[in-house]
């Protein structure tokens, strides 16, 4: 990992070997990135690979624009999202669910992109009811995701 994005591991662990649930920003390996201050504290809301991936392939100015973006446009796809579900507009749900799940991967919010995945497919299943069971996890997903990279672009913006 480079080390904007390293978490804090116990002596002798080996990183090759942890779970899964290593690789994201967890409760107990609270993340500072050295060189930012950045804090981020919720368990499991942000795959930090994906915002290495974006660093790497455009420093961090490309992960800001990508978090920007998140940020600002987020928004309007869940509002796509709620307003399918509640009146049955499954295409509405399903454009909304496809562009939030892309949206969500590109910054690593992993377990909101697994969420917008399952209302996509019961959108294009027109499983309304799968929708209405989905959403409520999603709403959790999306402001645990939202408060986390609003933490990271505000670490970001405080940069010199």
């Amino acid at each position: 990992m480079c080390e904007r994005f390293a978490q804090r591991r116990e002596p002798g662990h080996d990183q090759s070997s942890g779970s899964r649930s290593e690789n994201f920003i967890k409760l107990e390996d609270t993340h500072v990135a050295p060189r930012r201050g950045w804090t981020m504290t919720e368990p499991e809301v942000i795959k930090l690979e994906a915002l290495e991936r974006l660093q790497q392939w455009g420093g961090d100015k490309l992960v800001g624009q990508m978090v920007r973006l998140f940020l600002k446009n987020s928004g309007a796809r869940m509002e796509q999202i709620r307003s399918g579900v509640s009146s049955g507009d499954v295409e509405e749900a399903e454009y909304g669910a496809h562009s939030l799940k892309s949206s969500a991967a590109n910054v690593g919010a992993e377990t909101l992109r697994q969420l917008a995945t399952q209302i996509e497919t019961a959108a294009v299943e027109r499983d309304v009811d799968r929708m209405r069971e989905v959403l409520p996890d999603m709403e959790v997903a999306y402001a645990s995701a939202m408060s986390e990279l609003e933490k990271l672009e505000q670490g970001m913006s405080d940069e010199p």
